[in-house]
């Protein structure tokens, strides 16, 4: 892969400050096998500590305060290739170094659900969601920068839309992202190519996977945050409620 293209991981912590300390860990456990990579972080400003400057390349503010702003994000990369992590993975091997020499020539690569370690993958009788969102790497084409800002403008109206849609689809895919980008790739004539990773788990190992998911190390462990700890931290909206948190 040629030098000249820039080569980044994206992290977004938003709605609540435990997201913002999982980011800071993330990044960490980055550093601690990749020094040289770089990290792009999309936060709130009123999250940011400058303690924590030193771990960015680049620090992005003023994000919506949402549970998939990530969705915001994914268009303003500044990389030509962008690997985006959940800010609840840690870096766990060396082989992270290596990440990018997986892409070949996939405009997305990205890992597949495990339907025992997930809360509900049909979308219906005959199909099911495959994609999990929570790490993917991408390249910075035109095509790719629309299908991203698509995801983002296709997740709202499916969230917000009643009643629901379309009645080929089960309802209950209304809170997932992964659906409205599964749904964006059926629809996709652009050629959009997307792929899966060798060996797929060891890039993004769920803490609920069985162990015999990869016999290699794990280079991506994705744990999940206690929600007591992301509801404690929650950013307020006008009401004094806290924002909805999925």
């Amino acid at each position: 892969m040629s030098n000249d293209i820039s080569k980044g991981f994206l992290l977004v912590a938003s709605l609540s400050a435990g997201y913002y300390q999982a980011a800071i860990k993330c990044a960490i456990s980055l550093k601690d096998y990749y020094p040289d990579a770089r990290i792009t972080l999309f936060t709130h400003e009123a999250f940011f500590q400058e303690k924590h400057r030193y771990l960015f390349e680049n620090i992005k503010l003023g994000i919506p305060v949402h549970s998939r702003a990530k969705l915001w994000c994914l268009d303003k990369t500044p990389y030509d290739i962008t690997v985006y992590l959940d800010c609840d993975t840690e870096i766990w091997h060396e082989d992270i170094t290596k990440i990018f020499d997986q892409i070949d020539d996939n405009d997305i690569l990205i890992t597949k659900i495990r339907e025992y370690a997930g809360k509900g993958t049909f979308i219906n009788q005959d199909e099911k969601m495959i994609y999990h969102c929570g790490v993917f790497m991408y390249r910075k084409s035109e095509k790719i920068i629309n299908f991203m800002n698509d995801w983002w403008k296709n997740y709202l109206y499916q969230i917000s839309t009643y009643p629901w849609p379309w009645k080929e689809y089960d309802e209950k895919m209304r809170p997932w992202d992964q659906f409205a980008f599964w749904k964006l790739l059926k629809e996709d004539t652009s050629g959009i190519k997307i792929g899966i990773f060798p060996d797929d788990a060891r890039w993004n190992f769920v803490e609920t996977y069985n162990e015999n998911e990869t016999k290699n190390p794990i280079v991506v462990y994705h744990y999940m945050i206690p929600s007591e700890v992301i509801h404690a931290n929650a950013i307020q909206n006008p009401s004094g409620s806290a924002t909805d948190i999925r």
